[in-house]
Protein backbone atom coordinates (compact mmCIF):
# COMPACT_ATOMS: atom_id res chain seq x y z
CA UNK A 1 0.00 0.00 0.00
CA UNK A 2 3.14 2.36 -0.52
CA UNK A 3 2.23 5.15 -2.03
CA UNK A 4 -1.24 4.78 -1.58
CA UNK A 5 -3.57 7.76 -0.02
CA UNK A 6 -6.40 6.93 2.11
CA UNK A 7 -9.29 9.13 2.96
CA UNK A 8 -9.56 10.43 6.59
CA UNK A 9 -11.10 8.25 8.52
CA UNK A 10 -13.52 8.69 11.71
CA UNK A 11 -15.00 5.25 11.70
CA UNK A 12 -14.86 3.03 15.42
CA UNK A 13 -16.39 6.15 17.77
CA UNK A 14 -13.13 5.93 20.15
CA UNK A 15 -14.48 8.72 21.76
CA UNK A 16 -17.72 7.13 22.98
CA UNK A 17 -15.75 4.89 25.24
CA UNK A 18 -16.69 6.04 28.63
CA UNK A 19 -16.76 5.15 32.42
CA UNK A 20 -20.16 4.42 31.77
CA UNK A 21 -20.05 3.15 28.18
CA UNK A 22 -17.44 0.39 27.95
CA UNK A 23 -18.22 -1.04 24.57
CA UNK A 24 -18.59 0.39 21.46
CA UNK A 25 -20.12 -1.78 19.04
CA UNK A 26 -21.18 -0.64 15.22
CA UNK A 27 -20.96 -1.60 12.35
CA UNK A 28 -17.77 -1.73 9.47
CA UNK A 29 -19.18 0.60 6.05
CA UNK A 30 -16.06 2.44 5.32
CA UNK A 31 -14.93 1.17 1.57
CA UNK A 32 -11.31 1.59 2.10
CA UNK A 33 -11.57 -0.93 5.18
CA UNK A 34 -14.02 -3.22 3.53
CA UNK A 35 -12.14 -4.03 0.51
CA UNK A 36 -9.06 -5.62 2.52
CA UNK A 37 -11.59 -7.21 5.36
CA UNK A 38 -13.38 -8.80 2.52
CA UNK A 39 -10.48 -9.97 0.07
CA UNK A 40 -9.34 -11.56 3.33
CA UNK A 41 -12.78 -13.60 3.86
CA UNK A 42 -12.74 -14.34 -0.26
CA UNK A 43 -9.07 -15.80 -0.30
CA UNK A 44 -9.99 -18.33 2.51
CA UNK A 45 -6.66 -20.43 0.53
CA UNK A 46 -4.24 -18.24 2.79
CA UNK A 47 -6.23 -19.47 6.21
CA UNK A 48 -4.93 -22.93 7.94
CA UNK A 49 -6.18 -22.93 11.52
CA UNK A 50 -4.87 -25.05 14.44
CA UNK A 51 -7.64 -26.07 17.00
CA UNK A 52 -7.56 -25.41 20.33
CA UNK A 53 -6.77 -28.46 22.33
CA UNK A 54 -9.27 -27.20 25.31
CA UNK A 55 -12.72 -29.07 24.79
CA UNK A 56 -15.71 -28.84 26.93
CA UNK A 57 -19.50 -30.43 26.80
CA UNK A 58 -20.94 -27.11 28.53
CA UNK A 59 -19.97 -24.84 26.34
CA UNK A 60 -23.10 -22.60 26.64
CA UNK A 61 -22.82 -22.83 30.88
CA UNK A 62 -19.49 -21.60 30.55
CA UNK A 63 -20.22 -18.83 28.94
CA UNK A 64 -23.50 -17.63 31.29
CA UNK A 65 -24.20 -15.36 33.90
CA UNK A 66 -24.22 -18.02 36.35
CA UNK A 67 -20.73 -19.05 35.56
CA UNK A 68 -19.61 -15.06 36.15
CA UNK A 69 -21.16 -14.90 39.00
CA UNK A 70 -19.55 -18.26 40.54
CA UNK A 71 -16.03 -16.61 39.65
CA UNK A 72 -16.99 -12.95 41.31
CA UNK A 73 -17.66 -14.98 44.06
CA UNK A 74 -14.25 -16.68 44.36
CA UNK A 75 -12.81 -13.12 43.75
CA UNK A 76 -10.40 -14.13 41.32
CA UNK A 77 -9.24 -12.90 38.18
CA UNK A 78 -8.71 -14.75 34.67
CA UNK A 79 -6.79 -12.64 32.87
CA UNK A 80 -6.61 -15.09 29.77
CA UNK A 81 -9.63 -17.52 28.44
CA UNK A 82 -9.80 -20.92 27.60
CA UNK A 83 -11.92 -21.80 24.32
CA UNK A 84 -13.03 -23.78 22.00
CA UNK A 85 -12.11 -22.21 19.06
CA UNK A 86 -9.19 -22.47 16.18
CA UNK A 87 -6.09 -19.58 15.84
CA UNK A 88 -5.88 -18.96 12.29
CA UNK A 89 -2.58 -19.41 10.64
CA UNK A 90 -2.62 -16.50 8.17
CA UNK A 91 -0.40 -16.85 4.76
CA UNK A 92 -1.29 -13.46 3.39
CA UNK A 93 0.85 -10.79 4.29
CA UNK A 94 -0.55 -8.13 2.24
CA UNK A 95 -3.19 -8.63 4.28
CA UNK A 96 -0.89 -8.44 7.91
CA UNK A 97 0.47 -5.05 6.56
CA UNK A 98 -2.41 -3.31 4.57
CA UNK A 99 -4.45 -3.35 7.53
CA UNK A 100 -2.47 -2.37 9.81
CA UNK A 101 -0.99 0.48 8.23
CA UNK A 102 -4.65 1.66 7.01
CA UNK A 103 -5.51 1.81 10.71
CA UNK A 104 -2.57 3.34 11.88
CA UNK A 105 -1.99 5.81 9.13
CA UNK A 106 -5.41 6.96 8.96
CA UNK A 107 -7.37 5.38 12.24
CA UNK A 108 -5.21 5.84 15.53
CA UNK A 109 -2.54 8.30 14.03
CA UNK A 110 -1.16 8.89 17.42
CA UNK A 111 -1.04 4.95 18.31
CA UNK A 112 1.13 2.16 17.56
CA UNK A 113 -1.16 -0.89 16.09
CA UNK A 114 -0.37 -4.84 16.87
CA UNK A 115 -2.21 -7.49 15.85
CA UNK A 116 -3.22 -9.42 18.89
CA UNK A 117 -5.42 -12.51 17.57
CA UNK A 118 -6.66 -14.12 14.38
CA UNK A 119 -9.40 -16.73 15.72
CA UNK A 120 -12.17 -18.48 13.81
CA UNK A 121 -15.39 -19.59 16.16
CA UNK A 122 -17.39 -22.49 14.45
CA UNK A 123 -20.69 -23.92 15.30
CA UNK A 124 -21.15 -23.89 19.00
CA UNK A 125 -17.77 -22.48 20.13
CA UNK A 126 -16.88 -20.23 22.77
CA UNK A 127 -14.66 -18.29 24.39
CA UNK A 128 -14.80 -18.10 28.53
CA UNK A 129 -14.98 -15.91 30.87
CA UNK A 130 -12.16 -13.38 30.89
CA UNK A 131 -11.09 -9.74 31.07
CA UNK A 132 -7.35 -9.05 29.76
CA UNK A 133 -6.33 -7.49 32.78
CA UNK A 134 -2.53 -8.56 31.83
CA UNK A 135 -2.30 -7.02 28.78
CA UNK A 136 -4.29 -3.80 29.86
CA UNK A 137 -5.21 -0.87 26.81
CA UNK A 138 -7.23 -0.32 24.00
CA UNK A 139 -8.26 -2.97 21.81
CA UNK A 140 -10.20 -3.46 18.54
CA UNK A 141 -11.99 -6.61 17.03
CA UNK A 142 -13.17 -6.82 13.51
CA UNK A 143 -15.36 -9.40 13.36
CA UNK A 144 -17.49 -11.38 10.67
CA UNK A 145 -20.14 -13.50 10.07
CA UNK A 146 -22.41 -14.95 7.71
CA UNK A 147 -25.57 -14.85 9.70
CA UNK A 148 -26.78 -11.86 12.37
CA UNK A 149 -27.93 -13.17 15.44
CA UNK A 150 -26.01 -16.45 15.82
CA UNK A 151 -22.93 -15.24 17.96
CA UNK A 152 -22.23 -12.28 20.46
CA UNK A 153 -19.49 -10.62 22.71
CA UNK A 154 -20.82 -10.53 25.84
CA UNK A 155 -19.81 -8.44 29.01
CA UNK A 156 -20.43 -7.29 32.22
CA UNK A 157 -21.10 -2.96 32.38
CA UNK A 158 -20.27 -0.75 35.15
CA UNK A 159 -23.63 -1.44 36.68
CA UNK A 160 -23.13 -5.30 36.87
CA UNK A 161 -25.18 -6.01 34.50
CA UNK A 162 -25.04 -8.92 31.84
CA UNK A 163 -25.14 -7.30 28.59
CA UNK A 164 -25.36 -9.73 25.31
CA UNK A 165 -24.07 -7.91 21.98
CA UNK A 166 -24.96 -9.83 18.75
CA UNK A 167 -23.15 -9.76 15.68
CA UNK A 168 -24.96 -8.65 12.34
CA UNK A 169 -23.98 -10.33 9.42
CA UNK A 170 -20.83 -9.05 7.57
CA UNK A 171 -17.93 -7.05 9.30
CA UNK A 172 -18.75 -5.17 12.80
CA UNK A 173 -16.55 -3.54 15.20
CA UNK A 174 -16.04 -3.52 18.93
CA UNK A 175 -13.77 -1.44 20.79
CA UNK A 176 -12.84 -1.59 24.73
CA UNK A 177 -10.34 -0.61 27.00
CA UNK A 178 -9.53 -2.88 29.75
CA UNK A 179 -7.53 -2.54 33.18
CA UNK A 180 -6.28 -4.16 36.01
CA UNK A 181 -7.96 -1.44 37.89
CA UNK A 182 -11.39 -1.75 35.94
CA UNK A 183 -11.37 -4.94 34.08
CA UNK A 184 -13.65 -5.88 31.53
CA UNK A 185 -15.24 -9.26 32.11
CA UNK A 186 -16.33 -10.36 28.91
CA UNK A 187 -16.87 -13.65 26.79
CA UNK A 188 -17.53 -15.13 23.19
CA UNK A 189 -20.24 -17.55 21.61
CA UNK A 190 -20.82 -18.56 17.96
CA UNK A 191 -23.12 -20.89 16.32
CA UNK A 192 -22.09 -20.25 13.03
CA UNK A 193 -18.76 -19.73 11.49
CA UNK A 194 -17.11 -16.14 13.11
CA UNK A 195 -14.00 -14.25 11.50
CA UNK A 196 -12.05 -12.02 14.12
CA UNK A 197 -9.24 -10.11 14.35
CA UNK A 198 -7.85 -8.39 17.22
CA UNK A 199 -5.73 -5.45 17.67
CA UNK A 200 -3.74 -3.79 20.59
CA UNK A 201 -3.84 0.08 20.13
CA UNK A 202 -1.20 2.04 22.06
CA UNK A 203 -0.05 5.90 22.60
CA UNK A 204 2.72 6.91 21.08
CA UNK A 205 5.79 8.14 23.20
Amino acid sequence: MKGQTFPKLNVFNVDKLTPSNRLVHGTVTDKSILKILNNFIQKKSYIKTVPSPWKSSNVKQNISSKALYKILNQKKDIPTAKGEYSRMLIHQTDFHSDIVELLSTEVFKTHSIILSGFYLYEQNQSMMWHTNSNEPGLRLYLTYVPESKKSFFRYMDHTGEIITSYDNEGWSYRIFKPSKENPLWHCVYSDTERYSIGFRIFDNL
